[in-house]
């Protein structure tokens, strides 16, 4: 298949904070050492698919939502799904799905010796050895062909599960800037419904960035406990639990260590020292060998009975005020923290309130109004 992709760099700062909208799946990208992902604000001109053709029996499934492999969104999918009666025959057997990688920190390549692969999801997960001679990742420089890895030289192939996404990737040799994922109809099964797919491309110089599945909290009488998965997890020391309470800096109360497994790991803490009311913020500092860390999305619990509180539009186009009103709190404060808990600003708050966005850049936010043991948090997306 050519490959013909016009790269077109786009700095989209606002991709991790929509992914925070997604309340209980992220995909926590490190910073300690550089990885570029297929995460385009406008993804036109920066993918291409391709599904078989000439088929004799019938006609091979297309992918659906294909511009999903390069779109800001790291959670949605590419996807081929369907149910064969018979095996294909197509003179052209081929699927190919390619984007260029998106490099927001002004390079033009990933150099050689990073990682290059895709992250997948196999429903029906087919037998290891037809995957090894079925499946290959090319990358490319300006449109031209690198390098091809497939059979033994691509790795994650026997950590794929149909139950969760996993990386496909194997270790270039030299540079690249798109990538592309070529499969044949092979590894379709006949007779059972399967369901393939391609969630992004990436080029990382750590191995397999970290992905922080699931994060929760679970408020209870006394205290709140804590839950939170990861997969493909390498390289983590531990985990740092962070606290916010009332409006105050985060601060860590816990240590859990980490479990280096290439598979999905579970952890769980439970908070006893939450025993004043009011409303707990909560993020995971995750460290690395080298002391380098990243942090994860900002979930609340809230140990308060609700105060009945307005507030539109929460969704706002920058320029627009934000308007908020209660009949429950006549001396209280709001709060407004951005995705990752910092403060933005402080307001008083008498039941009547009227913010600015002016300021505001592109992303989500939290409004956390409270006074007189009532409170509530309200999600702003500013756009």
């Amino acid at each position: 298949m050519k490959h013909n992709l016009l790269l077109k760099p786009v700095a989209y700062s606002f991709l991790q904070l929509s992914i925070y909208a997604v309340m209980f799946l992220c995909s926590c990208l490190r910073t300690s050492a550089q990885a570029y992902y297929s995460n385009f604000a406008a993804p036109a001109g920066n993918y291409n698919s391709s599904s078989p053709s000439g088929c004799i029996v019938s006609t091979a499934p297309g992918f659906t939502d294909d511009d999903n492999i390069a779109d800001a969104d790291l959670t949605n999918y590419a996807e081929v799904s369907s149910t064969l009666g018979l095996s294909l025959l197509c003179s052209n057997n081929s699927y190919a799905i390619s984007s260029s990688l998106n490099f927001t920190d002004g390079s033009t390549q990933a150099p050689a010796g990073y990682l290059a692969g895709f992250h997948i999801q196999l429903s029906t997960v087919t037998s290891l050895s037809v995957l090894q001679n079925n499946l290959s990742i090319q990358t490319y420089l300006g449109g031209n062909p690198q390098e091809t890895a497939s059979a033994g030289s691509l790795l994650g192939l026997n950590l794929l599960t149909a139950t969760s996404p996993g990386d496909v990737f194997f270790t270039t040799t030299l540079p690249f800037d798109s990538l592309e994922l070529d499969f044949n109809t092979a590894v379709l099964p006949v007779g059972v419904a399967y369901d393939y797919r391609f969630f992004y491309a990436f080029g990382s110089a750590s191995l397999l960035p970290l992905k922080l599945t699931a994060f929760s909290a679970v408020t209870q009488a006394k205290d709140i406990t804590l839950s939170w998965a990861t997969a493909s997890q390498s390289g983590e020391v531990k985990f740092e639990v962070e606290r916010s309470h009332t409006n105050s800096s985060f601060i860590k109360i816990a240590e859990i260590k980490a479990d280096n497994i290439l598979r999905e790991n579970r952890y769980s803490f439970t908070d006893n020292t939450a025993t004043d009311g009011g409303t707990y913020l909560y993020r995971l500092k995750m460290v690395d060998q080298d002391g380098t860390f990243t942090y994860s999305k900002v979930i609340l619990a809230d140990k308060l009975s609700t105060a009945s509180f307005k507030v539109y539009p929460t969704y706002v186009t920058r320029g627009q005020r934000i308007n908020v009103f209660s009949n429950d709190i006549s001396n209280g404060e709001a709060t407004l923290v951005d995705a990752t808990g910092k403060m933005i600003n402080r307001y008083k708050f008498n039941g009547r309130l009227s913010i600015p966005s002016d300021d505001l850049k592109q992303g989500i936010y939290l409004l956390n109004i409270g006074g007189e043991r009532k409170s509530s948090v309200v999600k702003i997306l500013v756009r």
